[in-house]
């Protein structure tokens, strides 16, 4: 690392050392960050102590787990230096997007700490245009087809409110999946969304208004019409990926498209912190160390 960048790299770990709390902390930022960044196969602790301290390794661990695991910084005030370094270095002069991406880290044991990938359904509520990727089994309901009225009312007891399901059809939700193979030829679009590394990426897309179908047995009334966007490749046996998203009515498919595929960006990210700065790396079994770990992987 020449001068410059040395002496820029002390100033960003003043910034990110300014939320620590205490100035014995630096120390082990430093430490922690500059053992992420080394060339090492693995990014824990162990790794890291022995690499920074071939001879003092037990005495380095100690003070790079007591750093991470038990030390009282908050990881929230470390995640706020590190947005306020690069968001005046971004450009969003046109416009800009808050890309979300669910991560999971195979752990063992009853109390280890980590989460296995989910779908939320409380996005929509959020009042937040969305893009979000959804399994093939996700259901919907294809225009043209709804849930049946509540029960009638058998004057005793309270009023039926929530929605059901019937044996026609008509009545029961689809699977995404099965809505894509449902679609006529002439949905699909062939659509470019940008320029890859050797050629232009291009796929085959259509798009549907459908509703929202999960958890229908508890509501009272539909959900709001959105769209879902697939993407089946020209060539492939079945379709490769779907996405519900609340994008205007209005919006062009190619926009729609572009909308949606800017989620590399994020999975990029993501596998950039998981192979190069020990995202999974994580040992410990605590939910402080566990966070701590992950902020100081997205400061590095």
């Amino acid at each position: 690392m020449d001068d410059d960048l040395l002496q820029e790299f002390d100033r960003y770990l003043a910034h990110l050392g300014g939320g620590l709390g205490h100035a014995d902390r630096q120390a082990g930022l430093r430490g922690y960050c500059a053992g992420l960044m080394a060339p090492l196969k693995r990014k824990s602790v162990e790794p890291m102590a022995a690499h920074q301290a071939p001879q003092a390794t037990r005495v380095r661990h100690q003070c790079l787990h007591h750093f991470v695991a038990e030390s009282a910084w908050s990881d929230e005030e470390m995640l706020l230096r590190v947005a306020q370094w690069v968001a005046p270095k971004m450009d969003f002069s046109e416009g800009g997007w808050w890309i979300v991406d669910g991560t999971g880290f195979p752990k063992q044991g009853r109390h280890s700490v980590g989460v296995a990938r989910q779908y939320c359904g409380m996005l929509g509520k959020q009042g937040l245009p969305y893009v979000v990727g959804v399994a093939g089994q996700v259901t919907v309901w294809p225009p043209g087809q709804a849930p049946r009225s509540p029960a009638p009312c058998s004057g005793k007891g309270v009023r039926p409110a929530r929605q059901r399901l019937g044996h026609a059809v008509h009545e029961r939700p689809q699977s995404v999946k099965e809505l894509a193979y449902a679609l006529e030829p002439s949905n699909w679009q062939s659509i470019e969304w940008r320029e890859g590394g050797n050629f232009t990426l291009r796929s085959r897309f259509a798009r549907v208004r459908v509703r929202a179908a999960h958890r229908e047995r508890l509501r009272t009334e539909q959900r709001a019409q959105e769209w879902l966007l697939i993407e089946w490749p020209e060539g492939h046996k079945e379709p490769m990926k779907y996405w519900l998203c609340t994008l205007g009515e209005n919006i062009t498919l190619e926009r729609m498209v572009y909308e949606a595929k800017m989620r590399w960006r994020i999975e990029r990210d993501s596998q950039d912190l998981k192979q190069d700065l020990g995202l999974g790396h994580f040992e410990g079994r605590g939910w402080r160390g566990f966070h701590h770990h992950a902020s100081l992987c997205i400061a590095a």
